[in-house]
């Protein structure tokens, strides 16, 4: 990442739960070129606390965050490069498929 400044590198992760991890991701995290997204283990849209996050949402959920177009667009960003831009606190990804509905219908109890 040090190494190619003019590529924007983008890293969702989990890893940031354990302090191990800690100091890698922050030095990651200080480059210009670089956002590490905290994803949240949620599928309802619930978000974590941190500079740049993302979850998962419900398809027909309203959200405050920014929605992912991918899932409207054959799974292609587009013109979209939220994920990659620090300004754009929180992505929300579409749950989609047969599988997510039943995690979605499981946790909604």
């Amino acid at each position: 990442m040090k190494l190619t400044p003019w590529v924007k590198h983008w890293l969702p992760t989990r890893m940031y739960k354990f302090k191990k991890f800690t100091s890698i991701l922050d030095t990651m995290e200080s480059l210009d070129n670089v956002v590490i997204r905290k994803s949240s283990d949620s599928v309802l849209g619930v978000t974590i606390k941190g500079i740049t996050t993302s979850t998962i949402v419900p398809e027909d959920m309203v959200t405050k965050h920014h929605k992912c177009p991918a899932y409207n667009n054959n799974g292609k960003c587009g013109k979209c490069r939220a994920c990659w831009d620090k300004s754009v606190p929180v992505v929300a990804y579409v749950a989609h498929g047969n599988k997510m509905k039943k995690i979605i219908a499981t946790s909604a109890t």
